[in-house]
C-alpha cells in the first residue's frame, strides 16, 4: 500500500475515495408481485398446518361426543378401549403437531460488538455506503470468525418492524480481502435493506423455511417418551401408542412435503434477490471486483478448511491461535500450487440448482457483468487498514468462538501465539513430511511399526551399520510398489470383512433367519484376525525390514562418536526413552482397538436403522450386548493406555496416553457416550501414532545423513504408485 493509501485510510479521507453516486437497482411490477404471491404462499402454509390441528382437534371431539354408543353392550373393557382409542390416538397427535409452532429458534451466543469510538474510521465508512446504496445505518455492527458478512434485524421481530439493523462482519473476510472489495460486500448486505419490503419478506421466508426443517426432523425428549412409552406398554395401551406413533410420522410426512412445496416457490425470489444485491454491489465496487470477490471468498473458504484442520490437531495438546482469522488468513499463502485452476474449473461446472436459494458463483458473476460498470469506489488497499486496533478486535472474537464452540473445555490457557501456532504447525508439517519420506507411506494405524529400547544399541562397527543400511533402504525402493499393491490388496481384503461384519449383525438384528435370531457373538466374527495371504506376507516382510532399519539409525544416538555430531542429542536421547514406552503400550492395545472398532461398527448398523431396529424388543438384548461388549474393550485399552505417560507436551501439564486419548472417560455403557468415545479415541490414537512416529523419522533421518546416506525420494502419491 502506498503511503497515499495508508494515510488515506488511517483518517477520514477514506470517504473521499467515492467517485460519483449509484443508480438505484430497480426491479419490475412483475417481480414485485412474484414476491407477494412468494410470501402470501409462505405465510398460508403454516396457517394449512393450523387448519389441520384445528380438523383433527374437531374429529377428536366428534367421535367423543357423538359415538358413545359404542360402549352399549358386549364386552365392556374391549368396547371401551374402542372408544378410548381415538381419543387418546387423536390428543396425543394434537400435542404432537401444536408442539412445534412453540419450537424457539436458539439464539446465538452474543457476538463481539465494536464501538464507534473505537472505530471511527470503520463506522464513517459504513454510514457512508449505507447512505450512497439508501438504506439504513445499523445501529450494531458485530465481529466475529466466520468468513461471511451478513446484515439482519436486531430482537428478531421487533426489529422486523422498524429499521433497527445489524451488520456483522467475519474478520477473516478484513485479512483477506481489498478495501474496494469489503466494500461491495457492504453493499450487498445494504442492497437487500435498499428494498426494505423485500428484506422483509425475505426474513419472513427464510424464517418459515428453517422452522419447517427444524420441526421435520428435530427431536426432542417427548418422542423419545412417546417411543419408549409403546415398547414398554402392556398390549392394550401399546396399540394405543404405536396408533399414535403412526399418526405423528403421518403430520411429519404432511409438514415434509409443505416444507418441500415452500422451499421451492420460495427459492426462485430468494435467487433474484440475490442477484440484485449483487447489482448493488458491481455498481459500488465494479463488475470486475465483484468477480475477484467471489473467487477470494472460495479462496478463504479453503483456508478456513485448512486451519482448522491443524486447529483441531494442535487442539489436542490443549492449543488455539490466539488469533483465529489472522490464523486463516496465513492458510492463503498454503494453499496449492494449483488451487486457481482447479477451483476455476469448478466454478464453472457448477450450476444452480431448482432448490438453491443462492445462484451459483459462475451466473452471480455472469449477471454483475452485463452491468459493465467500473463501480465508484476503486480503493486498492488492504481492508486491514479501515479498522484500528484489529489485532485486540481479532483476539476477542477468537475467544468467543472458542468459548461458542468449546465451552467450558476452554480456557485462556490455552491460547498460544499465531507465531507459536505458526512454527508447531510447521514442525508437525515437517515431521510428516519426513515420515513419509522415509517410511515411503507405508505407515497405518491397523500394522503399527513398533521397535522396542532394547532393539536400540549403539552398533559395535559403524561402516558394517552403513552398509547394512544402504541394503535395507535400497530394497524399502525395490518393493515398495510390491508391497503397496500387497497393501491394496490387504484393504480390499478387510472392507469386505467388515461388509460382512455389518450384513450379519443387521441380519441379527431383522431376525430372519427361519431357525431363529442368528445372534453374531465375538468368537464367530472377530477373534479369526484375517489370514495372512500372500499379499499380506509381502507388506509383513517389508515392515520387519524398515523396524530393523529404524532400529540401526536410532542406535548411532548411542554410539560416542556421534555424541558431538548430532545437535541436541542428550535431548534426542530422552526423547526417544519417553516415546519408544508409549508407542509399546500403543502397540499392546491396537487389537483391542481393533474389536472395539467392529464393535462400533455394530453401533453404527443400530444408528443407521434406527427404526428397523425399533420394530422387535428382542433387538435390545442384542443392542445391549454391543454396548456392553464397546464398553469393556474401551476400558481395557484405557486401563493400559494409563500405565504410560503421554510423551508430548500438553496444556495441563503429565498427562498418562489414557488422559490424552480420552478427554472425559465414560462412566458406564451407555450408547451415545460409548459411540462418542470411541471416535475421539480413534482420533487421538491416529494423531499420537503419526505424531510419534514423524518424531522417529527426523532423529532416524538425521542419524543416517551423519553416516553421508541422502534422504530416500519423496514417494508419489498412495493412488499413483499402486498398480491398477
Amino acid at each position: 500500500m502506498s503511503a497515499l493509501q495508508l494515510e488515506a485510510m488511517s483518517g477520514r479521507n477514506v470517504l473521499t475515495a467515492f467517485e460519483g453516486e449509484l443508480a438505484p437497482v430497480q426491479v419490475s411490477w412483475l417481480y414485485r408481485l412474484g414476491l407477494f404471491i412468494v410470501t402470501l404462499a409462505m405465510i398460508l402454509l403454516p396457517l394449512i398446518y393450523v387448519a389441520l390441528i384445528m380438523g383433527a382437534g374437531y374429529g377428536v371431539y366428534y367421535h367423543a361426543v357423538n359415538h358413545g354408543a359404542i360402549l352399549v353392550g358386549g364386552s365392556f373393557v374391549w368396547r371401551l378401549l374402542a372408544y378410548l382409542t381415538p381419543i387418546v390416538v387423536g390428543g396425543i397427535l394434537i400435542l404432537f403437531m401444536i408442539k412445534p409452532l412453540f419450537v424457539a429458534v436458539q439464539q446465538p451466543t452474543p457476538l463481539v460488538a465494536l464501538a464507534r469510538e473505537q472505530q471511527p474510521v470503520l463506522f464513517d465508512f459504513i454510514a457512508k455506503i449505507c447512505a450512497i446504496v439508501r438504506a439504513p445505518m445499523p445501529s450494531t455492527i458485530n465481529v466475529n470468525c466466520e468468513v461471511n458478512a451478513y446484515a439482519g434485524f436486531n430482537r428478531g421481530l421487533a426489529g422486523f418492524w422498524s429499521n433497527d439493523l445489524n451488520l456483522t462482519i467475519g474478520l477473516p473476510l478484513v485479512y483477506g480481502m481489498r478495501a474496494d472489495q469489503l466494500a461491495g460486500i457492504f453493499a450487498h448486505e445494504f442492497g437487500h435493506f435498499a428494498q426494505g419490503t423485500g428484506m422483509r419478506a425475505t426474513y419472513l421466508i427464510r424464517n418459515l423455511n428453517l422452522w419447517f426443517a427444524r420441526v421435520v426432523y428435530e427431536r426432542d425428549a417427548w418422542d423419545q417418551k412417546l417411543v419408549q412409552a409403546s415398547q414398554e406398554s402392556d398390549l392394550r395401551l401399546g396399540i394405543m401408542l404405536h396408533l399414535a406413533r403412526l399418526f405423528v410420522w403421518i403430520t411429519r410426512k404432511i409438514l415434509w412435503a409443505l416444507m418441500m412445496l415452500g422451499h421451492l416457490v420460495s427459492s426462485f425470489m430468494l435467487r433474484q434477490m440475490e442477484y440484485d444485491a449483487d447489482r448493488y454491489e458491481a455498481r459500488l465496487a465494479g463488475s470486475d471486483t465483484f468477480a475477484s470477490t467471489v473467487r477470494q471468498l472460495r479462496r478463504l473458504n479453503a483456508a478456513q478448511y485448512g486451519a482448522f484442520a491443524y486447529l483441531n490437531e494442535l487442539w489436542k495438546d490443549g492449543r488455539l491461535a490466539n488469533d483465529l482469522p489472522a490464523f486463516i488468513a496465513t492458510k492463503l499463502e498454503k494453499l496449492p500450487a494449483n488451487f486457481n485452476k482447479q477451483d476455476e474449473e469448478h466454478l464453472v461446472k457448477t450450476k444452480t440448482g431448482f432448490f438453491d436459494t443462492h445462484p451459483c458463483d459462475q451466473d452471480r458473476i455472469e449477471n454483475t457483468r452485463r452491468e459493465q460498470t467500473r463501480g465508484i469506489f476503486q480503493l486498492e488497499a488492504p481492508a486491514t487498514a479501515l479498522f484500528q486496533n484489529l489485532e485486540a478486535v481479532s483476539r476477542q472474537a477468537s475467544q468467543a468462538h472458542y468459548k461458542l464452540m468449546l465451552g467450558e473445555a476452554f480456557s485462556e490457557n490455552n491460547l498460544t501465539s499465531n507465531l507459536d501456532f505458526l512454527q508447531r504447525q510447521q514442525k508437525l508439517d515437517t515431521e510428516q513430511e519426513i515420515a513419509s519420506r522415509y517410511f515411503q507411506n507405508l505407515l497405518f494405524l491397523s500394522r503399527p511399526l513398533i521397535v522396542a529400547q532394547q532393539d536400540i544399541s549403539a552398533p559395535a562397527n559403524v561402516n558394517a551399520l552403513r552398509q547394512s543400511l544402504q541394503a535395507a533402504r535400497a530394497r524399502v525402493l525395490e518393493q515398495s510398489a510390491q508391497t503397496l499393491h500387497a497393501l491394496q490388496s490387504y484393504e480390499a481384503d478387510k472392507t469386505k470383512k467388515l461388509q460382512e461384519l455389518e450384513e450379519s449383525f443387521l441380519e441379527a438384528l431383522n431376525i430372519r433367519a427361519a431357525n431363529g435370531p442368528r445372534v453374531i457373538t465375538q468368537t464367530q466374527s472377530l477373534t479369526n484376525p484375517m489370514a495372512l495371504d500372500r499379499a499380506t506376507e509381502i507388506l509383513h516382510k517389508l515392515e520387519s525390514e524398515m523396524r530393523t532399519r529404524l532400529a540401526a539409525a536410532l542406535g548411532l544416538l548411542y554410539h560416542p562418536e556421534f555424541f558431538s555430531r548430532i545437535p541436541e542429542i542428550e535431548a534426542k536421547r530422552q526423547e526417544l526413552a519417553a516415546l519408544l514406552p508409549a508407542l509399546e503400550k500403543f502397540d499392546a492395545v491396537v487389537e483391542d482397538w481393533r474389536l472395539f472398532h467392529h464393535e462400533f461398527i455394530r453401533m453404527e448398523v443400530v444408528l443407521n436403522h434406527a427404526a428397523r431396529v425399533e420394530k422387535d424388543p428382542d433387538n435390545y438384548h442384542i443392542v445391549n450386548r454391543t454396548i456392553t461388549s464397546a464398553y469393556t474393550l474401551q476400558s481395557k485399552i484405557l486401563e493400559q493406555l494409563s500405565q504410560t505417560g503421554y510423551p508430548f507436551e500438553h496444556t495441563k501439564g503429565r498427562l498418562t496416553l489414557a488422559q490424552y486419548a480420552l478427554t472425559a472417560p465414560v462412566s458406564g455403557p451407555e450408547f451415545h457416550t460409548v459411540f462418542a468415545a470411541y471416535s475421539e479415541l480413534s482420533e487421538k490414537l491416529f494423531s499420537f501414532y503419526f505424531r510419534a512416529m514423524g518424531r522417529l523419522a527426523v532423529m532416524a533421518e538425521q542419524a543416517e545423513a551423519e553416516l553421508g546416506l541422502e534422504p530416500l525420494p519423496k514417494p508419489a502419491p498412495l493412488e499413483e504408485n499402486v498398480p491398477a
